[in-house]
């Protein structure tokens, strides 16, 4: 499974903002960038246990608890 089938499994409209995101890689890689850093917040959110705490802001805070959470391995 490659980045854009795992983005599609976690749900379909992540994977359709992500495909966009990675079709303008080459011609705008700063919005690239941006884009792919926002829809991998996203997919963390998504994958984020519904248990109640406090979630984290930052990207690298919301991978290490969803990676803690054992969510990824899920999928």
């Amino acid at each position: 499974m490659n980045d854009l089938e795992f983005a599609r499994r976690v749900a379909p409209r992540l994977g359709e903002l992500y495909g966009e995101a990675k079709r303008s890689r080459h011609s705008f890689p700063r919005h690239t960038l941006n884009c792919t850093r926002a829809v991998a917040s996203l997919c963390c959110d998504l994958l984020a246990s519904a248990n109640g705490v406090d979630w984290p802001d930052g990207l690298d805070s919301k991978i290490g608890a969803v990676a803690r959470a054992r969510r990824i391995n899920d999928y």
